[in-house]
């Protein structure tokens, strides 16, 4: 079954990355750029090895997994909500429902991230949460290097 939106191929992708970060945790980002996951051997692969094309096969995009505490050594978010990090426990942390498409000009990739537990205000935020990016600011400056805009009002 696939995630949202995505079709099967995407899911598939998306699937294998979390398995790989899930068996091999801060590792695996010691071999892979955290910013762009790219399909192995690339989007188009099914044209030059022995694996079966599907044509969905043609739209799978790059991943960006944004895992600070697996990125940073020692980091814990701060809860956007009571605004404190002593409830959050990264070890319990599971990946978000489905990942946000970020748009490109050229092409897009998918964000994926976790979404943390906060035990002392018994709240859920996810990882790219703008309030808990702010509160952490300091150590994240120049680690997510990605623009949100909002849309203008």
């Amino acid at each position: 079954m696939a995630l949202s939106s995505y079709g099967n191929a995407q899911h598939e992708f998306v699937k294998r990355v979390r398995d790989a970060i899930a068996a091999e945790g801060r590792a695996c980002f010691k071999k892979k750029d955290w910013t762009c996951i790219a399909p192995s051997g690339g989007m188009n692969s099914c044209l030059t090895t022995d694996m079966t094309c599907h044509v969905e096969t043609f739209y799978v995009k790059p991943v960006a997994v944004w895992i600070p505490h697996l990125l940073l050594p020692n980091f814990v978010p701060t809860c956007p909500h009571c605004k404190n990090k002593g409830g959050v426990d990264v070890a319990n942390a599971t990946f978000i429902k489905s990942p946000k498409t970020l748009h490109g000009i050229g092409s897009h990739r998918h964000l994926d991230t976790f979404m943390h537990q906060c035990s002392d205000c018994v709240r859920s935020f996810n990882g790219y949460n703008e309030a808990s990016m702010e509160l952490d600011g300091s150590a994240l400056l120049g680690v997510f290097n990605f623009v949100c805009l909002k849309a203008l009002q």
